[in-house]
């Protein structure tokens, strides 16, 4: 987590870029979207990119994507739109994503609530039945 406190400095941590790099292209996928997500933030990159990313399933950059959008947490915020459209798919999986994204970056928000209040009652079911894996070494999401 310390590349997450590196990224919470922003510009200030343009020093540690080189080192977050390296880590950035790490064997470990967890450390390279942790890395990836503290360069985002102290390189002042556009979001953006990567909340696109995340959304093209027909990539195999969405899951590289996922995870540095969960690293990066409120930090974006940018992405609450696309993922609150992305909870009216009839995927399964999808919804699951979107929910887990949005608990990550707006668990607090106003925007937010109102999804959350309505999926534990509306998506629950689904929710627990779709067939999907808890990537490991995640942040805990900021409740």
């Amino acid at each position: 987590m310390a590349a997450m406190a590196l990224g919470e400095l922003g510009t200030n941590a343009s020093s540690a870029v080189p080192a977050l790099r390296k880590m950035s292209r790490d064997s470990d996928p967890n450390l390279a979207r942790v890395a990836t997500a503290a360069l985002v933030l102290v390189q002042n990159e556009p979001i953006e990119k990567f909340i696109s990313a995340s959304l093209d399933y027909d990539t195999t950059n969405a899951g590289d994507a996922y995870g540095v959008i969960l690293y990066l947490g409120p930090h974006a915020r940018k992405g609450i739109p696309a993922y609150l459209k992305e909870l009216e798919s009839t995927n399964n999986r999808i919804r699951l994503r979107a929910l887990t994204v949005l608990t990550y970056i707006c668990s607090e928000s106003p925007e937010c609530v109102p999804v959350f209040s309505n999926a534990l009652t509306r998506l629950a079911g689904s929710v627990i039945t779709a067939r999907w894996q808890d990537p490991p070494h995640l942040p805990s999401p900021r409740l």
